[in-house]
């Protein structure tokens, strides 16, 4: 008899940790969620970030005057499927335009691209009863410096004293994306011994932060218990999981559950 599988994306594992219950309605209720204009900022850059990449890797040398077309043509094709706008066009728009920008003369420069959008599957642990496996799409591989990811947020996370980085370090002790996506390289090179690296590089307004995260032995096999926590939760098919108020997400404009869930109880407006 064949196992059971789980297979998970790192950004479940992040829902997971905002929400239990939003996690567990986006696997069995899954509702269609409006697209905003900072989803389609970020949207657009990686798209760009990913057709410039893969020209690197195709042997062309790019100019600004590629980023910018590329650009315009990702501008055109998305901004019609926005479905709210949180910021205004014209300012959305002029962010995409300075990313793009700074990402070409900062940033891309810095890089040996070795893969760009690299989808993986692979299994994780299994148990005699359930397999585990984990899927992914690193932003950049990298030759020497590993796995790299874009993050085009609307402005960066806290500051400390004026300049991007403030939360680095907070943010480094919960980051579940760079346990998944170090794990997955030693598991690519069958070395579970070494300390990888993740960078994560937030771009906001052209302007970016590089933050380096560094994960081992001992961050995977937290990882392991993490994740078999919500191996556990699910394999208990309970007809609801905890709830999260304390998350910024558990509110009506970033929850697309919130009519069904604690909203049903306070409405549209709470605050």
């Amino acid at each position: 008899m064949s196992k059971q599988q789980w297979t998970y994306r790192q950004s479940d594992f992040g829902t997971f940790s905002a929400c239990p219950e939003q996690l567990r309605r986006k696997i069995y209720d899954p509702l269609p969620q409006l697209t905003n204009s900072d989803q389609t900022r970020g949207n657009i850059c990686h798209a760009v970030f990913e057709d410039i990449g893969q020209r690197v890797l195709d042997g062309y040398v790019p100019l600004m005057d590629d980023v910018n077309s590329v650009a315009a043509w990702h501008v055109a094709r998305m901004f019609p499927t926005v479905d709210v706008w949180n910021s205004p066009k014209e300012r959305i728009e002029a962010a995409v335009y300075a990313n793009v920008e700074g990402w070409f003369h900062d940033i891309l420069p810095k890089l040996s691209l070795t893969a760009v959008e690299e989808q993986f599957r692979v299994k994780f642990y299994e148990t005699d009863e359930y397999e585990v496996w984990l899927t992914g799409t690193p932003d950049v591989e990298d030759a020497v410096l590993g796995t790299v990811d874009y993050k085009c947020p609307g402005s960066f996370r806290k500051k400390g004293n004026g300049k991007p980085g403030g939360e680095d370090w907070n943010h480094t002790r919960w980051d579940i994306q760079s346990h998944v996506y170090t794990w997955v390289a030693a598991h690519k090179d069958n070395d579970f011994d070494s300390v990888r690296e993740f960078h994560r590089v937030e771009i906001v307004e052209g302007e970016h932060h590089w933050l380096t995260i560094r994960r081992g032995p001992d961050d995977w096999a937290a990882l392991r218990d993490f994740v078999d926590g919500v191996v556990q939760l699910q394999r208990a098919d309970l007809a609801v999981w905890p709830q999260n108020w304390t998350s910024y997400k558990c509110g009506p404009k970033w929850c697309e559950y919130w009519s069904v869930c604690r909203g049903k109880h306070l409405g549209d407006n709470p605050w």
